[in-house]
Order: C-alpha cells, then structure tokens, then sequence
C-alpha cells in the first residue's frame, strides 16, 4: 500500500524507502516490481488493495461504489479501508516535504531507487486524470531549514 501510494505520488524517495521495508518483510519480490512498475498482480487480494490505494491518491478520495464495493469484495474491511486512508493522508505529507526538500536517497535505499516515468505503464483510467505535477530539478536537493521560527515561542 506505502509502495502503491508513493508510486501513484511520483515521490522517488518514498518508492525506494517502501521498497527497502518491503524485501526486508514477506512481501514477494514479484508483487513488489509489479506496484513500482504499475503492472497487475496476481493476488486478486493484493490488487483490489493496490487499486484501490492508487484510486485514492488519484481522484482525491472521490472513488466510486463499484471501487469500495471491489474492495470489499476481495475480503477487505471498513478498518482496512480506514488504513487505506490514513495511509494515503500521511504519504501526502511526506511526499510533499520530499518533493520541496529533494530529499536525497539514503545509502541504504540507494538499490532501490526508482525515477517516475511518463514511459511507465500508465493504466488508461488514470491517463485522464494524470497531470503534470512533477518538476525537473536536476540532481541538485534544496537545504531547508526547519529551526523554529518566530511562531515557536
């Protein structure tokens, strides 16, 4: 879900940090290149759940019944939909701290790195809503500076 989310965000730092917690858990090697990639998923289960992760993050929680019911339908929960959600809102914050911030790799996650591509499979529901919402910044990471300000007393 966390590897679904930052892919659909285009946060580069995020897929590679998801991806280094994934392989150290027992998330399968293959469902993990299928999310980054944006390809299906065997695991009907697994699917429903990255579908309807990307379906959040990309038409900003307006999903349809027929996605909460295809959800549901593969033995997800209100509860799980709810993690879905919280998932989705923290992963916007983070995302936006990296994207403004440039956040370089950490050594660690340097493997798995991954860039956002417009070549990547893109599936056609989502072409209408996509945008051009990343940047080219080059290499460059902007330093910021996050002492407290005159708000802080």
């Amino acid at each position: 879900m966390q590897i679904a989310t930052s892919v659909e965000n285009e946060c580069d730092f995020c897929v590679a940090a998801y991806t280094a917690v994934a392989k150290g858990q027992t998330l399968d090697d293959v469902v993990i290149a299928a999310v980054r990639q944006r390809r299906p998923i065997a695991d009907a289960r697994l699917a429903a759940l990255c579908m309807f992760t990307t379906r959040i993050v990309a038409l900003n929680g307006f999903v349809s019944d027929a996605d909460v019911a295809a959800f549901k339908g593969a033995g997800w929960s209100d509860a799980a939909m709810l993690g879905v959600i919280l998932n989705v809102a923290m992963k916007s914050m983070t995302k936006y701290v990296n994207h403004i911030a440039e956040t370089p790799l950490n050594p660690p996650f340097e493997a798995f790195a991954w860039t956002p591509s417009r070549k990547q499979a893109v599936p056609a529901w989502r072409q209408e809503v996509r945008g051009s919402r990343r940047r080219d910044h080059g290499s460059q990471s902007r330093a910021l500076n996050l002492s407290p300000g005159p708000w802080h007393t």
